[in-house]
């Protein structure tokens, strides 16, 4: 694999570490004592991307990202907006 493909796939790792916890921050798994406000806006723009992702995996011609990685991210897009549904809205701490 070229070297900044390596490089963009690390950062793509890392980004989706991150993502995944700063869902356990906004489900109260982890950080029980940090502020949620920031975490909800994550938890929002995480579902858009996936949105956008699920759009782009939909247009696609490969039919394996259409069916397969489309599925996917529409399932993770689904997630993020039952995540945000949960509770009243923005946390107050």
């Amino acid at each position: 694999m070229p070297s900044k493909l390596r490089i963009a796939s690390g950062v793509a790792a890392g980004y989706l570490l991150l993502a995944a916890a700063a869902m356990l921050v906004r489900s109260g798994d982890l950080g029980r004592n940090l502020p949620r406000r920031p975490f909800w806006w994550i938890n929002v723009v995480l579902a858009a991307q996936l949105a956008l992702n699920t759009i782009g995996n939909l247009a696609s011609s490969h039919p394996g990202e259409r069916i397969v990685m489309g599925a996917a991210s529409a399932l993770g897009c689904l997630f993020g907006v039952a995540a945000l549904r949960m509770g009243s809205g923005l946390p107050d701490v």
